[in-house]
């Protein structure tokens, strides 16, 4: 009895820290109130029912004990009335377990909806304290960079500055897997695919050129789609950028083209890089996954690019999928609805069938 004190508060304490533990009482806590309503509201039911029943019966025997006449019809009316009850029992028991069943999934995913939430703001606030600290660093490192004669002492210089190029990145990557999912912070608007893509290829052209790869694209006339610009730009950027990274390192080609009908703009941007498997082809949307992470380009990316693409593509209702071979190159497509689109059509392009492909749809 001494320890049940200790017991309560070191179980409070799981409870409000753990989100496992959270959720498994929840879970308990609900399902036996569940079954508890249950029990009492059927059983009345039931307790009724067998009231009503025995009350004809036994008005039955009394009208035939006193030699009245019997109606039989009784008995198919009682019988009748038996079925209709139990029948309203099971479409009842059906109904409730449905609602308590939705109830019941709001209720036990409230740990997990608020620990999302919280590693969110942890993520962003990290982030947001590194950044000083990184800016500092790299500045000081070019600087040092600008005043040397040193060569060797240069070549560690740009190797610190490239390194905190790629902390930065990552860290910016981070900010915004962690505010992707929230609709409210993307606002939408009207905007120009064609236009958003120039921008982005002029943004990484010095960059495919460092990796001798040609980035092809044609500009078309497209209608407007309902989009966050912002959001767009940095999928494209992720796209393209990946492309380059999975170039083959002489002569890679990277090839953008646009299609757009009355439902749909898609765009595919084709690489003839090194390709997937299909076992990496399941996991490439996952965050950090990387393809071949120790290879020396591959190994610059944050793995977040894919997934930040996947999120984004998912809060614009849009369609993405993927192709791709090894040692052949791969190919992903990106469908938006129109602005005007009222009604849902088929897809612009088909969906890749093929063994090694995938293919999401997050039309509404």
């Amino acid at each position: 009895m001494k320890q049940l004190p200790g017991l309560v508060t070191a179980s409070k304490r799981r409870y409000q820290s753990n989100i496992f533990t959270r959720t498994w009482w929840n879970i308990v806590i609900f399902h036996t109130f569940f079954v508890l309503v249950m029990v009492i509201v059927f059983a009345y039911i039931l307790y009724y029912t067998k009231l009503n029943l025995f009350a004809t019966i036994n008005q039955t025997l009394l009208t035939a004990l006193q030699g009245g006449v019997v109606d039989s019809s009784i008995i198919n009316i009682v019988s009748e009335d038996l079925d209709s009850i139990n029948t309203f029992i099971l479409g009842g028991m059906v109904v409730f377990a449905a609602l308590t069943g939705v109830i019941a999934a709001h209720i036990t995913l409230v740990p997990t909806r608020d620990e999302f939430a919280l590693r969110k703001k942890f993520i962003t606030a990290v982030a947001h304290e590194l950044r000083t600290p990184l800016a500092v660093l790299r500045t000081s490192n070019e600087v040092a960079l600008f005043e040397t004669k040193n060569e060797e002492l240069k070549k560690v210089l740009e190797s610190n500055i490239d390194e905190t190029k790629h902390i930065a990145n990552i860290l910016n990557n981070l900010v915004i897997f962690s505010r992707v999912g929230a609709e409210e912070s993307m606002p939408f608007e009207p905007t120009d695919i064609t236009a958003t893509l120039q921008a982005v290829i002029k943004k990484l052209a010095q960059y495919a050129e460092k990796h001798s790869v040609n980035i092809h694209f044609e500009p078309h006339t497209l209608p407007l789609v309902e989009a966050n610009t912002t959001s767009l730009e940095q999928i494209f950027y992720n796209l393209i950028k990946n492309a380059i990274i999975y170039s083959k390192n002489e002569g890679g080609v990277i090839t953008i083209s646009t299609k757009s009908n009355t439902t749909y703009t898609a765009i595919s941007v084709s690489d003839t890089g090194i390709g997937m498997s299909r076992k990496n082809l399941k996991h490439i949307f996952e965050p950090f996954f990387r393809i071949n992470p120790d290879s020396s380009q591959a190994a610059s990316g944050t793995g977040l690019g894919l997934s930040l693409i996947f999120e984004i593509m998912k809060l614009h209702k849009g369609i993405i999928s993927v192709e791709s071979a090894e040692g052949v190159g791969t190919t992903f497509t990106l469908q938006f609805p129109l602005q005007t689109m009222s009604i849902i059509h088929e897809p612009l392009l088909s969906i890749p069938t093929h063994k090694n492909a995938l293919s999401y749809s997050f039309v509404k």
